[in-house]
């Protein structure tokens, strides 16, 4: 049985099928070719409707049932050696049907790690910067705690809406981690539930990657 490996698109590109005559024959290929304007629109349609979907999702979580899913997200995130070996880690700041992670920023400040937490503006451009800090309290003063750079992250724990079994990423449509995500050159972990996880998320050009997913049941990398 002979095994055939089909190539993944690069973002912003899409997988079109092209024929070509070789000694008389037609030949079927495969070839990318960048998304046309009218394809981009396409796709920010197609993510704004998954965006509407998942959000709808989350509106179903029951509080029992989500805290026993952020128990189990941060147990299989205590079992990963890049989160463990970490000194300092990034890690956003949970809203209401969002993934816990007061309790993981609670115990990593008992464990003596750094915790580094985002500070968005919108005032005049979108703009996030990054603030370490050294209590529970500090999530109330981020800009007046210590800047940090993201070249000194060593663990990212990376908010969203929907992710797919590439490491695809579908944000909140705001553009903060656009920017950000690339210029980290460390694990960038995702935290999700597993009805978030879907099976192809519509990309384009300016969407990083993740390198780990981490849901109640499983790590995908």
């Amino acid at each position: 049985l002979k095994r055939t490996c089909i190539p993944i698109p690069p973002p912003g590109h899409i997988q079109r099928c092209i024929f070509t005559k070789h000694c008389g024959r037609l030949q079927a290929g495969i070839a990318f070719s960048r998304i046309s304007p009218m394809e981009s629109t396409s796709i920010k349609t197609r993510k704004e409707k998954l965006r509407s979907e998942i959000k709808e999702a989350r509106k179903n979580l029951k509080s029992g049932t989500q805290k026993k899913w952020d128990k189990a997200i941060f147990k299989q995130l205590r079992s990963m050696q890049e989160f463990i070996k970490a000194k300092r880690i990034f890690t956003y700041v949970s809203y209401p049907f969002e993934p816990d992670t007061l309790e993981i920023i609670k115990k990593l400040l008992d464990e003596g790690k750094e915790v580094v937490i985002p500070h968005v503006s919108e005032e005049k451009k979108v703009s996030l910067t990054l603030h370490l800090i050294s209590s529970l309290a500090d999530l109330e003063k981020k800009v007046t705690t210590t800047h940090v750079t993201p070249s000194s992250i060593e663990c990212a724990l990376i908010p969203g809406l929907a992710f797919d079994h590439k490491l695809h990423r579908l944000g909140f449509g705001k553009g903060f981690f656009d920017s950000f995500l690339p210029a980290l050159d460390c694990p960038k972990i995702a935290l999700a539930y597993d009805f978030q996880i879907v099976q192809n998320v519509p990309v384009e050009d300016h969407d990083a990657t993740l390198t780990h997913i981490v849901t109640p049941t499983a790590i995908f990398k």
